[in-house]
This record gives C-alpha cells, structure tokens and sequence, in this order.
C-alpha cells in the first residue's frame, strides 16, 4: 500500500494536548490482539477509573475510545472520550449502580440539555476532579468542570469547524468503513518540551509525530509521521535511520525480546519537513510489543493535581477552543 497519510488528532479535544489516542476498539476486538490490547489498557489510569465506574471492559463493550492530555502523568487532565452502542439510560444506570455499591451517589445535573454527573470519589482512587458528561447517545465523555459548558453547546452556524464531540464521529468517518481499517491513531505535539538530545547525539528529535496501525485483522502495518523544524532535520533523520536501525536492532535488549528485524524492516523517506515511514508487523512481534508495554508498571495520578471530589458543574462559561 506503500506510504499512507496519518490523520492529525489534532482539535478532537479541548484544551492544548501534547498526546492524542484513538482506538477504534470496535475492530480491535475483533482481531487476534483483543486480550492483548486489553492488558494494555489496564495499565493506564483512565482504564481502572473506567471499570471502578462502570464495570465495563473497554475493548468488549466500547466501539471508540479517545484520550487527550497536556499531561500524560496527570489523569486529572485527561479528556476521555468513548462511544458504545448499547443505549444511554444503561450507560447511565451503570454509573448509578457501581456509585450506590460503593456507598455514594451521583450529583446529576443539566447542561445545555445534557446530563451531566458529578462523580463521588471510588474506593483505591484518588480523588478525580472530572466529570462525566453523557454527551449525546452513544458517546460519554470524562472532562473537567471549566469544558463542559462548551462540550454542551450548540455548535455555530458561522463557527465553521464543529466542536470536538461532533469530531470524534467525523474522526471515525475518516478512519474509514473497512473492518481492518486503521485501529490506533496516536498524536504527539510538543515532543521538545518533554524530549532532548543526549550529549553526542546525532539523530534530529522532531517536534511532532502521527501513527497509525491498521489491518489487525489479516496483516498488521504501521505508518509513522514524524514532523522537524527543518527539511535539513528531516533529511538527516531518514539518513541516518537505517545504521541506527543496525544498532538498535543489535542491542541485547531488542535482540533478546525478538524485535530486531523489525527494526530493520522500516522504511523512511524525508519530504520537506516531514519523515514517511511504514513497517509491516508480523503477528509475533506485535503481541511481543503489546506484552512488553503490558509489562510497565501502571502510571499513578499525580496527587498534586488531585481535588477534591465534590464540585460544583458551572452552567456557562467560556469553552476552550480545539487545537487547529
């Protein structure tokens, strides 16, 4: 299929994110790597607060999952976003049962003629500022008290691009009908701001990144995007990829775990400011992949960034604009 374009995550979610998810879990669960996939998610702090609401288990029951944060080590910052398919009133009862169980309740309120929920805080978690906003049927939305009123609002007839809700349906449109269309999309901005080179260092770090892997279902390919300051940056990168490659496909801790000749596999080409990448994925490596990262010692909320519990939801209020 040679080089595919990656799409830009950027503005499906509100406020300045550096790292933008989606999983189309609708596909991915129906591919060899579901069980996988799922161990993954478990590692992240978005999946226990998840299933510590609900008792939903993302990748079975959820068609879409969007994540968005300026701070990945935050959960309090996250945006989470996630669409299903079985009807709101049981999406909104499962919220009801899990909160009564745990020996609280939830403060439901309206905004723009949505429900909107303010979460009691549930056993083993810290205190989360967010909220729960069931948005429209079929899509819930985790985000903090200041982007609700936006996330409700009625887009503008002269507004042109629509709110990040709207997005994520023009997201999956964009993703294609395909059962073995692409299942992750991943965005990074700002990688300087949380990335330098190592004293000695040759290779440009670029300041952006796009991935994309679909065919889970037959045959696994990653396509890659990486975006420099400089065609100069860009060039220099896909350069030099193929003796770094050599190199890290020779360290032990790469040779060892099998990934090796992937590594040696991926092809990179420079195009002004950007780098175009792709590899095919052989099935032994990716569940080799999505073990390692299984094996990362789950990330905590920060507790600096904990509140407490109990909120009020504002009723209006200036809505931060989507990333363009």
């Amino acid at each position: 299929a040679g080089f595919l374009p990656v799409a830009d995550l950027s503005g499906y979610a509100p406020g300045d994110a550096r790292l933008t998810l989606v999983l189309r879990t609708d596909r991915i669960r129906r591919s060899p790597y579901a069980a996988d996939v799922g161990r993954v998610l478990e590692r992240f702090p978005d999946h226990r607060v998840l299933a510590a609401r609900t008792g939903l288990d993302p990748v079975a029951q959820l068609d879409s999952i969007l994540i968005s944060t300026a701070d990945p080590m935050d959960v309090s910052a996250t945006f989470l976003a996630a669409r299903y398919a079985f009807g709101e009133p049981r999406m909104r009862r499962l919220f009801d049962q899990r909160a009564a169980a745990d020996g609280g309740t939830i403060g439901w309120s309206t905004v723009g003629g949505r429900p909107v929920g303010a979460l009691p805080s549930a056993p083993g978690l810290a205190p989360d500022p967010r909220v729960l906003v069931l948005l429209r049927p079929g899509v819930a939305v985790f985000s903090r008290p200041e982007h609700v009123a936006g996330l409700t609002a009625a887009p503008a007839a002269a507004a042109g691009a629509p709110q990040p809700p709207v997005r994520l349906s023009i997201l999956e449109a964009e993703t294609g009908a395909e059962p073995d269309g692409p299942a992750l999309l991943l965005t990074l901005h700002d990688i300087h701001a949380f990335a330098a080179a190592a004293a000695g260092e040759t290779m440009p770090i670029p300041g952006a990144a796009r991935l994309m892997v679909r065919g889970l279902a037959t045959a696994p390919v990653a396509h890659l995007e990486l975006t420099f300051d400089a065609p100069a940056q860009a060039e220099a990168f896909a350069a030099r990829w193929p003796a770094r490659a050599q190199r890290l496909a020779a360290h032990p801790l790469v040779f060892f775990t099998g990934l090796g000749g992937l590594l040696g596999r991926v092809e990179a080409r420079a195009a002004g400011l950007t780098v175009r990448a792709r590899v095919a994925v052989r099935p032994a490596e990716l569940r080799q992949i999505l073990r390692l990262i299984a094996q990362i010692p789950p990330s905590q909320p920060s507790p600096a960034a904990s509140q407490p519990a109990s909120r009020p939801v504002p009723a209006s209020g200036p809505a931060s604009q989507p990333r363009r």
